[in-house]
């Protein structure tokens, strides 16, 4: 027993040794990392721990392992500011990264036939019998899954012309509300919580089950009435996020 925890002590320690490096950017995306020979020899472990340090680092997404070449780094993070609203898209871009969508499920559907219908309802501030226009897709980045996005879009705030456009075209949505959004979005929040990815979510981002993401839960307003309400599983290990205050009085400080 005392030998097996310490074999996983020492994984433990591997691991977040080389996770640390990667993030630290002393390792960027596309470098090679240590084989398990390596890794052995490097940390005097036994090949069984290597082995795992790198299995996992694989399903972590922090690497990605390439038969007869070796391991590469496949981590980078986006810095989202959010002193301002910001577009996950513009974020890419401005980046120096091509960002795009895959498109799972566009529908329009009652709440109540969707899987997260009391928290849609609260969030909406509506009920189980109205409509909505449901849009589930995976967010990429150099085409590679960063996150995984389901937005909720109240039908009765649609226009026919928005209706039978988004009925049509899978990115219709997102230009309207952006339309939208650029002449009369006066307003944004935003919920921060630490999840660990479904099975399902998990197979949309290439990771394994239960890898933990960041989950993002806002509410957009437009002339203060809501526009659209928007749930983003990011993972964690692709985004940084900076927050900036401004006019913070002293007495608003604790300590």
């Amino acid at each position: 027993m005392a030998k097996k925890k310490a074999t996983e002590s020492l994984y433990f320690i591997i691991q977040e040794d080389l996770k640390s490096k990667i993030r630290l950017g002393e390792l960027k995306e596309g470098d090679r990392i240590m084989s398990e020979s390596e890794i052995c020899e490097h940390y005097n472990v036994s090949r069984i721990t290597a082995r795992r340090t790198l299995n996992n680092l694989a399903n972590e997404g922090y690497i990605k392992r390439i038969p007869g070449r070796g391991s590469f780094v496949n981590y980078y993070a986006l810095e989202m500011h959010t002193k301002k609203y910001y577009s996950l898209a513009e974020e890419t871009v401005h980046w120096g990264m091509r960002p795009r969508s895959e498109y799972i499920t566009q529908t329009f559907t009652l709440v109540k036939d969707l899987p997260e219908a009391e928290q849609i309802m609260e969030q909406l501030r509506i009920t189980e019998n109205d409509e909505l226009y449901y849009v589930k897709r995976v967010r990429l980045s150099n085409d590679t899954p960063v996150a995984v996005d389901c937005t909720y879009v109240p039908t009765a705030s649609l226009t026919e012309d928005e209706r039978a456009k988004f009925a049509e075209n899978q990115a219709a949505h997102v230009y309207s509300i952006d339309a939208k959004m650029r002449g009369a979005l006066n307003r944004v929040s935003e919920t921060f919580t630490a999840v660990a990815l479904s099975t399902e979510d998990a197979s949309c981002l290439n990771v394994a089950a239960g890898t933990p993401a960041l989950r993002i839960d806002r509410i957009t307003y437009a002339r203060d009435s809501i526009l659209e309400y928007n749930v983003r599983l990011r993972l964690t290990y692709r985004c940084d996020y900076s927050i900036a205050y401004k006019g913070i009085e002293p007495r608003e400080l604790s300590i």
